[in-house]
C-alpha cells in the first residue's frame, strides 16, 4: 500500500513533467511543410518536448513545398533544438531564403548556435555558399560552403543570452551541378550557464520526496 502510494505521487509527477509549462501555439510535430508553417502566422508553432521555445515563420523565397520540422534533444546541462529545412520535394532546389524567429523562455535563453547543409553536386563541381544569419543584437553569420558544417568541424557559435533571434537562411544554387539538398539550424540552451530545471521537474522532484517523507512517516507510525 506504501509503494501503491508512492507509484502514484511519482507518476502525477510524470505526466506534469510531459506536460511541460504549456504553449498557446501549435505543437512543431503537426507542422511539415513551409506552407503549413506560415499558415500559423505570428503565433508559429512550439517544440514537442516541454513548449518552452516557440518557432514563427516570417517569409520564403522557397518553394513552400520544402520540408520543415523542429526536434529538441534534452541533455543534463543543455537542451539543443534543431530547425531543419528538407528541399526533397523542390529539387534541384533554387537560390532564396527562409527567414523566421526563434523565441526561447526567460528562464533557459539561446546562447549558442550551429547551421550544417547536405548538399549534392557533380564531380569536379564546388563553390556552394549557404549562411545562416541570426539577426537582433547578435548579427552573427554562419557559413557553411560546399555542406560543411559552421563552426567547423563540429563546434558551436556562443553568443550572449537572448530570448529572441530573428533568424535568415540563404541558399545559394547558381552553380551549375550544385544544389542544397537540406539544412538545419541549431540553437542551444544552457550551453554557458546552468540550465534551469523544468518547472515541471521541480514538481516531480518535490512530489517524489513528499512520496518517500509520507511513507516513511507512516512506516514509524505503524
Amino acid at each position: 500500500m506504501k509503494l501503491r502510494s508512492l507509484a502514484t505521487i511519482v507518476a502525477t509527477g510524470g505526466l506534469l513533467a510531459v506536460a511541460g509549462p504549456g504553449s498557446a501555439a501549435p505543437l512543431c510535430s503537426t507542422v511539415t511543410t513551409l506552407a503549413a508553417w506560415q499558415a500559423l502566422g505570428a503565433t508559429g508553432c512550439s517544440d514537442n518536448t516541454d513548449q518552452d521555445t516557440t518557432w514563427a515563420f516570417t517569409s520564403a523565397t522557397v518553394p513552400l513545398t520544402t520540408g520543415f520540422s523542429v526536434t529538441e534533444n534534452q541533455g543534463l546541462t543543455f537542451d539543443l533544438y534543431t530547425v531543419k529545412f528538407d528541399f526533397s520535394n523542390s529539387l534541384p532546389s533554387p537560390s532564396g531564403t527562409i527567414s523566421y524567429t526563434a523565441t526561447s523562455s526567460a528562464t533557459e535563453p539561446f546562447d549558442a548556435a550551429n547551421y550544417d547543409t547536405t548538399i549534392s553536386e557533380a564531380t569536379g563541381i564546388s563553390g556552394g555558399i549557404s549562411t545562416a544569419h541570426l539577426g537582433g543584437t547578435l548579427n552573427i553569420t554562419l557559413t557553411s560552403t560546399d555542406g560543411s558544417h559552421a563552426p567547423a568541424p563540429s563546434g558551436e557559435q556562443s553568443f550572449t543570452n537572448t530570448v529572441s533571434i530573428p533568424v535568415v537562411d540563404t541558399f545559394n544554387n547558381t552553380v551549375t551541378g550544385y544544389f542544397v539538398q537540406s539544412a538545419a539550424n541549431s540553437f542551444q540552451v544552457g550551453s554557458i550557464t546552468t540550465k534551469v530545471p523544468e518547472p515541471a521537474s521541480l514538481a516531480l522532484l518535490g512530489l517524489g520526496l513528499a512520496g518517500m517523507g509520507l511513507a516513511r512517516r507512516k512506516r514509524k507510525l505503524s
